[in-house]
């Protein structure tokens, strides 16, 4: 009997066998790559899931405790969750996160939210009512609650929200890193200037000693590209530069316009009252000196009147005869030129013009100004002793007659006596 090979009920079994040996490490790397296939559409995390959460229920909350007495208590909520986390870690976050087409609405969501935030810190109540009753709010915040419902969050992403922060390290260090850094930089590149060239026979190097012609080794390649620190280094330096060169710039300036030149002006000085007439002294652009015996108190305000030139001052300081002023407004380089150049020259031709004048007018002027008070009076000579004329006697020849009457009355009147 010719011999057809094995019975098909035979050989069925071992296909079977065969078929489950194949299909078994299928389906055991299938599970076994499920996480993975799903980490390749990453969701949010659930930190991040359950801040979303909290800040769109927080937020309603406070729409429609608007004009009720819980207000500032679903405000106070509001914004505590809206100031939980800071914006770099939210950022961090979301990208982490990798959301795609839906990242630019989640943004949209706490732009919106922190807007409404700022209003409710500046005291517009109704302005934030119309903001949270506009359907645009109410339908962004029914579409994050339909997304957040539907998408589980990633129990294994990385949580950025609340992750401590790194070390950073210190100043010190970060100065002796960069320049240690800036060191090597530039020793690598004047190390490669400094090589010698190569032995040029026709030059006599055969003379050279041996330890010349020994094969060098290669100086390690150093990247010119400069890391963090290198950068703080030279942004610090710019930086302090800069400043410096800001300082001595002012320092110049102020000692330029502190520099007090001597002159000699009339100046009127009115305290409110009544103006009164004193000397300048000297003046810079911030102040003056007067010679003035007029009382002023410090730090009094008083306008003082040169020439063309208008100033309220300041008394500084004083004494007996000089006053220390400070203006109010610095005087422009015009204006002290113009002080020092062509008033000052017009006071001079005037002064030179009065000394030249009669003697009779200096007199006169010197009699109408007016005396110090702290000048003794002038010595007066004694007036001569008053002369009366002499008093001339009465005429007696009615009393004498008065009197012979009455004698011949007083005789007529005694009687007589027998003789």
């Amino acid at each position: 009997m010719r011999n057809y090979g094995p019975d098909m009920r035979q050989v069925r079994p071992l296909l079977s066998l065969r078929r489950l040996r194949l299909v078994l490490p299928l389906c055991l790397a299938f599970l076994l790559s499920g996480p993975f296939l799903r980490g390749a559409v990453a969701d949010p995390s659930c930190g991040l899931e359950d801040w979303l959460t909290a800040l769109n229920d927080s937020a309603n909350s406070y729409v429609s405790a608007l004009g009720t007495p819980n207000e500032h208590e679903r405000a106070r909520q509001f914004r505590t969750e809206m100031e939980r986390y800071d914006r770099d870690r939210l950022l961090k976050q979301i990208r982490a996160a990798d959301l795609g087409a839906n990242e630019k609405p989640l943004m949209d969501f706490i732009s919106s939210r922190r807007h409404l935030l700022d209003l409710q810190q500046d005291n517009w109540s109704e302005m934030a009512q119309r903001y949270g009753g506009d359907p645009r709010f109410g339908a962004q915040s029914a579409s994050l609650s339909r997304y957040l419902a539907g998408t589980p969050c990633d129990p294994t992403a990385p949580d950025h929200l609340n992750a401590t922060e790194e070390a950073k390290g210190s100043l010190m260090s970060r100065l002796a890193d960069g320049m240690q850094e800036i060191v090597e930089i530039t020793a690598s590149v004047t190390r490669k200037d400094a090589e010698p060239g190569p032995v040029d026979p026709k030059n006599f190097d055969e003379f050279r000693p041996a330890r010349h012609n020994a094969p060098r080794s290669a100086p390690p390649n150093i990247p010119l590209s400069p890391s963090g620190n290198v950068a703080f280094v030279l942004g610090l330096f710019t930086f302090i530069t800069a400043i410096s060169a800001w300082i001595w710039m002012r320092y110049g300036i102020v000692q330029r316009r502190a520099i007090r030149y001597p002159c000699a002006l009339p100046v009127v000085i009115f305290d409110g009252l009544l103006p009164v007439i004193g000397e300048l002294l000297d003046i810079s652009q911030v102040g003056c000196k007067i010679e003035s015996t007029h009382e002023l108190h410090e730090r009094q305000k008083v306008r003082l009147t040169c020439g063309p030139v208008e100033r309220k001052a300041r008394v500084i300081w004083r004494n007996n005869h000089f006053l220390g002023l400070k203006f109010d407004r610095q005087l422009t380089e015009a204006e002290l030129k113009d002080l020092l150049g062509p008033h000052a020259a017009q006071i001079a031709t005037e002064r030179a013009d009065a000394l030249a004048s009669p003697p009779w007018s200096g007199l006169l002027i010197h009699r109408l100004k007016p005396q110090s008070p702290h000048r003794p009076p002038p010595r007066q000579e004694a007036a001569p002793p008053l002369r009366l004329p002499r008093a001339r006697p009465l005429p007696t020849s009615q009393p004498e007659a008065f009197t012979s009457a009455d004698r011949k009355q007083k005789r007529r009147a005694r009687p007589s006596t027998p003789s």
